[in-house]
């Protein structure tokens, strides 16, 4: 199971790139194991993704992203 949740987050964070057209400053929440982020997505790397105010959130850390 932990691959297919780790695809499931994945598909969830690509949906979120490829929807809008745009890859940039994309208005999100994020909860992850630690914490609940309200922020805006800039990037993704393999293993993380990059928020608008430079948090390094690690992929693997997140159960739930949604956009707003």
């Amino acid at each position: 199971h932990v691959q297919n949740d780790w695809c499931n987050k994945i598909n969830e964070i690509e949906n979120i790139f490829n929807t809008l057209g745009y890859s940039y400053n994309i208005p999100v929440e994020i909860k992850t194991t630690k914490e609940v982020y309200h922020t805006s997505l800039v990037s993704k790397t393999k293993e993380n993704v990059l928020t608008l105010d430079n948090q390094i959130i690690p992929i693997k850390e997140i159960i739930q992203i949604t956009s707003k």
